[in-house]
């Protein structure tokens, strides 16, 4: 009886340290989109990017996905951004990104290049993956796609 009752004892003491320890380990990461846009690049003095619907070729623009993630107090992100012609499914640009540990909260993954004259105009499809990893975390990853139309390039009235 008195072994028992030490057992109990010892139980007694070590649930709240078990509760706190199981805690930790299933902690859960969580990436949400707060939304995808096609921007102009940052005029100097710009506070508000100007949203872009149907870009042209030989432009630059920025492409911008925001998202918020949580579930850790260091959490390190990263992306990838892939750029495919909507009707053959042509891969015709891949660009991925990584950053290293930081504080949980709101950020957004984004490239800025400058869509090539040769891409002619159609339908395009831009996708991304962003993740997210912390130490002891299982890493998660969320994806999604944005479809664009894409006008020739502009010409010289002259």
């Amino acid at each position: 009886m008195r072994r028992l009752a030490s057992l109990i004892a010892a139980l007694a003491l070590l649930g709240p340290l078990a509760g706190s320890v199981s805690g930790q380990a299933g902690g859960r990461l969580t990436l949400v989109e707060q939304g995808v846009f096609l921007y102009l690049p940052y005029e100097d003095g710009e506070e508000t990017p100007r949203k872009v619907f149907a870009p042209r070729a030989g432009e630059r623009y920025r492409v911008q996905v925001d998202y918020e993630v949580a579930g850790a107090p260091r959490i390190g992100t990263g992306h990838t951004f892939v750029f495919a012609n909507a009707v053959t499914g042509e891969r015709l640009k891949v660009s991925t990104k990584s950053f290293p540990l930081g504080d949980a909260g709101a950020f957004n993954e984004s490239l800025t290049f400058t869509i090539p004259s040769s891409w002619a105009p159609g339908v395009y499809r831009v996708g991304w993956t962003l993740n997210a990893r912390a130490p002891g975390l299982r890493s998660i990853a969320r994806r999604g796609t944005r479809s664009f139309l894409l006008l020739p390039a502009a010409t010289d009235p002259a």
